[in-house]
């Protein structure tokens, strides 16, 4: 840690660190940044107006305004990580750090335990990508065709695997290097990670998996919403609209009707019922039905008829459902929805 770099506490507030990097080009890091800090989410605000080098407006004290880019890249490091929406999962890059196996705890490097000779080495490696900055730019662009996934998972991925290779190797990178070297790194995972990214899908999952009080025969259950789904989906098709599992989907704001092959739910999107499944989310001070509609298989309109749904009549956002098993409390992943 140096001139290039700052080092910070997760608690520390975004106002503190834009005064403390202005407009420099150095690294940032962000330590014990977990999910359910407030400040947390105000520095990774600051870290994504950073990954988009948009310009950024501040009002003044004289009410003339100033008007900067930030430049800073940042590192956050935490033990539980944040829940991050579509956009930000394709700007941030995920690393998880997997426990030492036991032969690597028996025989450490000496970086491992000599502080002076690690820092000494961070210098020559900073040193060595500082001078490397054109055969960065031009590794990028010779690993992108190989990266697979969509483009913005390749504006994700591209620098990360190209630094690492720079870092490595010397001379320009050809393409056969570049299929090599991807051939030799697991993406899958943050491939997926970032390609998938979608926040209805997110939101659906998130109604899926929610746990639900039902009544059944005079006795309390708690399941998810996609064991309740499936077996309201159950006493519609056997002529019991109105069973104790409808009837508990009716107070959360929802309905499933007999419509195509694995039934449709009809959501009162704007009820309160509806909207407290989301509460101490990222959706809940959102518009749920401009998210929801953006599922496969969802009414691109709200229906023209009305519903009664939860003892109100409502103009209700359809869903097509993903086939839902019941007693498995099975939880739909984005490829059911596609």
């Amino acid at each position: 840690i140096g001139l290039p770099c700052e080092y910070v506490d997760g608690e520390s507030t975004t106002a503190g660190v834009r005064q403390r990097v202005k407009t420099d080009a150095i690294a940032l890091f962000l330590d014990e940044g977990e999910a359910d800090g407030k400040r947390l989410a105000e520095l990774l605000a600051f870290l994504r107006s950073a990954s988009s080098g948009a310009e950024v407006l501040r009002g003044t004290q004289d009410q003339t305004g100033t008007a900067f880019q930030l430049r800073v890249t940042g590192m956050v490091g935490g033990i539980v990580p944040p829940l991050l929406n579509g956009a930000d999962q394709s700007r941030f890059v995920r690393l998880e750090l997997l426990p030492a196996a036991a032969d690597a705890l028996a025989n450490a490097h000496p970086l491992v335990s000599d502080d002076a000779a690690a820092k000494a080495l961070g210098l020559k490696l900073y040193a060595r990508m500082v001078r490397s900055w054109g055969r960065l730019k031009s590794a990028i662009k010779t690993l992108r065709p190989f990266l697979g996934g969509d483009q913005r998972y390749a504006d994700t991925i591209s620098p990360v695997v190209a630094a690492a290779w720079v870092a490595l190797f010397d001379g320009d990178m050809s393409a056969d290097e570049a299929r090599d070297f991807v051939a030799g790194l697991d993406l899958d995972s943050e491939r997926a990670r970032v390609v998938e990214a979608r926040d209805e899908v997110d939101a659906f999952e998130h109604l899926m998996g929610k746990l639900m009080v039902s009544t059944v025969d005079g006795k309390r259950l708690d399941i998810t919403g996609a064991e309740a789904i499936a077996r309201s989906l159950e006493e519609v098709r056997s002529g019991r609209p109105n069973g104790d599992y409808s009837r508990s989907l009716g107070r959360m704001g929802l309905k499933v009707v007999e419509d195509g092959d694995n039934g449709s739910l009809l959501i009162a999107a704007k009820s309160p019922q509806f909207k407290a499944i989301f509460a101490g989310t990222r959706w809940e001070m959102g518009d749920l039905a401009a998210v929801l509609k953006r599922l496969p298989g969802a009414d691109c309109k709200l229906l023209s008829s009305v519903a009664w749904i939860g003892g109100q009549t409502v103009r209700p956002l359809s869903i097509a459902l993903p086939k839902l098993e019941a007693g498995t409390q099975r939880l739909p992943v984005a490829t059911d929805l596609a």
